[in-house]
């Protein structure tokens, strides 16, 4: 195969994941290509010549081209087969620790599996850059069918699926045709992801298979009609927005004049009951960046996730508004329902200083941006919104009630988030 996999199991339960990108240099595809390109060999030998190695070159662990590269210099260079072998199969080992599983702990016990196992000197290896035992089953190269099986089993156990009988030689015999791929259209979602998504025929019937979300597993499996109306993340934003304007908020003194701009990216959503109400309250005006301005994410200053590069187009579509003020907080930890604090990203805390950077117009506009520092709940960002007040020109009784009314509406978003949850 040409993948490599990391998982960490605490107690049964894989609690952390990871796989290689885009290059091969840490899989099973790329020894067998170097053995048989570079060395002449097979790689159903190449675990046995590998371990007959006794000086073993230390070829570069980062790049499959690399690699091979070194490989080459060995060879011209006279070095023996079963050394480059042996140094062939370290470096795939270390590029995987280097690469795949980075700086990830090592538990106690190792499990290898994959095809890539049937070479014993992978394992062998492994051990030797780990120093850790390393177990290794009877049949490495089907681990994955026998997961798929358990997995089936579970689900038969749980009513998810139907039994039913399939002729093993039919399977078998079955081919599978590729047709031409087709782009994503977005569906009444209006997704502009577009993604390639790819056609098999296998009997007659096409399966479409791919993109980021589920909508076309859903549609190969007839579950279109029982998941309607069960897109939670769109249930959740429109519950965010809802949230502070169902609540008794409503002006505690003549309404100002002010346009309070929020770009609506980031945790702007999450908060939106506890910012709304706020500004509401006060009788300031709230507008938003609701559209992602592609002029705007060009101006970032730097390659950024996704969000981020979205925050720059929302920021973009917010300044067209004219706003008075710009409300664009450090939020720098929440509460987490009961578990520990949770602290923000660091590219969702810089929000105000690359935006700033990327926008200078906004050096026009008056920008408050407090740090909101609410680990052990909302109510620590008392004083900091209670600035924001004095700063609107409101006074600290009127701030603090608007920011009581705040942080019931951000609670009763919470309490029916976890109403809807359960319901599903």
């Amino acid at each position: 195969g040409q993948d490599a996999k990391y998982t960490y199991v605490v107690n049964g339960v894989a609690v952390d994941y990871a796989m290689n990108e885009a290059c091969s240099a840490g899989t099973g595809s790329f020894l067998e290509e170097a053995a048989r390109e570079s060395l002449g060999v097979d790689v159903s030998a190449l675990g046995d010549i590998a371990l007959r190695g006794r000086d073993v070159p230390n070829f570069n662990d980062q790049c499959a081209a690399f690699i091979s590269s070194d490989i080459k210099t060995a060879i011209q260079e006279g070095m023996a087969v079963e050394d480059i072998a042996a140094g062939l199969v370290y470096s795939v080992c270390m590029n995987y620790n280097s690469r795949v599983k980075g700086n990830r702990p090592v538990g106690q016990k190792v499990f290898m599996q994959g095809g890539v196992c049937y070479n014993r000197a992978v394992p062998l290896a492994m051990a030797a850059l780990t120093g850790k035992q390393i177990v290794v089953p009877p049949d490495p190269g089907l681990m994955g069918a026998f997961g798929v099986a358990l997995e089936v089993h579970r689900r038969l156990q749980l009513g998810l699926l139907k039994s039913g009988h399939w002729d093993l030689a039919e399977l078998a015999g079955r081919e599978a045709e590729y047709r031409e791929p087709f782009r994503c259209g977005g569906g009444k979602e209006k997704c502009d992801l577009g993604c390639t998504i790819q056609r098999v025929v296998i009997k007659g019937r096409t399966y479409p298979f791919g993109g980021a979300c589920n909508r076309y597993a859903n549609l190969v499996r007839d579950e279109g009609q029982q998941r309607e109306g069960r897109d939670l993340v769109r249930a959740r934003e429109r519950l965010a927005r809802e949230v502070g304007l169902r609540t008794e908020s409503h002006p505690l003194a003549p309404t100002r004049t002010l346009k309070v701009g929020i770009a609506g990216s980031l945790m702007a959503t999450g908060l939106a009951p506890l910012f709304s109400t706020f500004f509401t309250a006060l009788g300031c005006t709230l507008v938003e960046g609701r559209t992602v301005d592609p002029a705007g994410v060009e101006r970032k200053g730097a390659p950024f996730c996704f969000p981020v590069e979205q925050a720059h187009g929302l920021m973009a579509s917010l300044l067209q508004q004219s706003p008075d003020v710009v409300f664009m907080p450090h939020v720098a930890s929440l509460p987490a329902g009961g578990a520990a604090p949770a602290a923000t990203c660091p590219f969702v805390q810089g929000e105000p200083y690359y935006l700033r950077a990327a926008f200078p117009e906004l050096a026009a506009v008056r920008v408050l941006s407090p740090v909101l520092d609410m680990a052990a709940g909302y109510e620590k960002a008392k004083e900091a919104f209670v600035g924001v007040g004095a700063a609107l020109g409101a006074g600290r009784r009127e701030s603090r009630e608007a920011f009581r009314q705040a942080v019931e509406a951000q609670m009763a978003f919470h309490a029916q988030c976890q109403a809807m949850g359960r319901q599903v």
